[in-house]
């Protein structure tokens, strides 16, 4: 029987096939990286639980679908938590909906700031300022984005055991109430690390002035306060308090044409660096013309007087059916006219709906305008000056002050020929 020779194998032959199996294996390797990139991409984070899967998640797997509803029944705040990458387009009676996020620099943001906050070996935290609402996010954002420039996870805490937010109750019983009694009672979580109650290392920061950081700033303010599923169902629940012509205007479809304008007064009457301006000059200054739909959003029972005595005819007027201070009978920082901290935030979330609908803001000098214009689409701003010299301002007691500003807004009415 003939035995059959070794084949041989010529140099050049096996070097070949060498070069096609490494081009093989990094091919293979290389698809994989890209197909778990894009993956990670399309779904910031994947699902860890093996509850049974709800229609919004399943709504929002599909690549297709630019919007996707849950009903109220179906807390939504675990869901959005993890699809940073989708906004919320808005609510009614029956459904809670989200849009997906579509700008390119956005998502990558969001992308990277959300993989940082997931750093807790290197974070930073922020005790929770107990001041006014406006300032209170402002804090918040400019340390958030402080931490985020230096590559710090960051996150809330109390600076001690009974400290809490302004906003957040203490009733244990009551429906907005968590433990951490801070904004994160309100707003989704910032972060998944601990909180270590009295730790305040967080860089104070500032709000950036232009440019992409100015961009960058708001897309943070956005992420860091999107607001829980209870708390929006509570605003929808809220609407029906309110007088027919109010619920009409907030659900209505149509593209009304309105001014918002924004009275502070309050406590204002404590310093000595704003007056209280009549309302009619924050319509002069927005050059509202008669029989225009006019939004106000004011603190103080003396602005909603004022409308009802000298301007109801002028105008069509929205304002919120609600508790209000009178002057400075709340005291400074008397945030709580209603003596719910919770239906404060409340009412303030259902005005930012009420000034969504209009395109031109009023307003004088107050933290709050930077909430109110980040409702609106593009506004047109409108500053009405209301600072004082506060060398020129004589020392007297604040509810003198207020009673001083209330005389100087009557004498306006008369020679505006509005009092007869």
């Amino acid at each position: 029987m003939k035995r059959s020779r070794p084949r041989k194998y010529s140099p050049t032959r096996i070097l070949a096939t060498l070069i096609v199996g490494a081009w093989a294996f990094y091919s293979f390797a290389f698809l994989h990286a890209t197909t778990r990139r894009k993956e990670n991409e399309i779904q910031p984070n994947a699902r860890t639980n093996d509850d049974p899967i709800t229609a919004l998640e399943a709504c929002s797997q599909s690549n297709h679908n630019p919007l996707c509803c849950a009903t109220w029944q179906d807390n939504t705040d675990e869901w959005w938590t993890r699809h940073y990458d989708w906004t919320l387009a808005y609510d009614n009676q029956t459904h809670t909906c989200f849009s997906r996020i579509t700008d390119a620099p956005q998502l990558i943001f969001y992308h990277q700031l959300h993989q940082l906050q997931q750093q807790c070996q290197h974070q930073v935290q922020l005790s929770q300022i107990s001041s006014g609402y406006a300032a209170a996010l402002m804090a918040v954002a400019r340390s958030f984005y402080a931490a985020y420039q230096s590559q710090h996870a960051f996150q809330l805490t109390l600076q001690h055991a009974t400290a809490n937010w302004n906003f957040s109750p203490k009733d244990e019983s009551h429906w907005a109430f968590c433990e951490t009694r801070d904004m994160n009672c309100f707003y989704l979580p910032l972060s998944p690390c601990p909180a270590e109650q009295g730790r305040n290392d967080a860089p104070r920061g500032s709000k950036p002035t232009a440019g992409k950081a100015l961009q960058e700033f708001q897309w943070l303010r956005t992420y860091a306060f999107r607001v829980r599923h209870v708390v929006r169902q509570h605003v929808q629940a809220y609407w029906e308090t309110q007088p027919a012509h109010i619920q009409q205007f907030v659900h209505s479809n149509n593209n009304h044409k309105c001014t918002a304008i924004h009275v502070r007064r309050g406590d204002i009457a404590f310093g000595k660096g704003r007056r209280y301006a009549a309302v009619d000059e924050y319509l002069m200054a927005g050059g509202v013309q008669p029989g225009e739909t006019v939004v106000l959003l004011t603190d103080d029972t003396s602005a909603i007087e004022e409308v009802e005595l000298y301007l109801k005819k002028d105008q069509q007027w929205i304002y919120l059916d609600r508790p209000r201070t009178t002057g400075t009978t709340l005291g400074f920082e008397g945030f709580i006219p209603s003596q719910d901290p919770a239906y404060e935030v409340v009412s303030i979330l259902a005005e930012l709906q009420l000034v969504s609908h209009c395109q031109k803001l009023v307003h004088g000098k107050s933290g709050f305008v930077t909430v109110l214009a980040e409702a609106m689409s593009s506004p047109v701003l409108v500053n009405l000056p209301i600072q004082l010299d506060k060398k020129q301002q004589p020392k007297m007691d604040p509810a003198d002050r207020a009673q001083v500003y209330l005389q100087q807004i009557r004498e306006h009415y008369e020679q505006r020929g509005k009092i007869s």
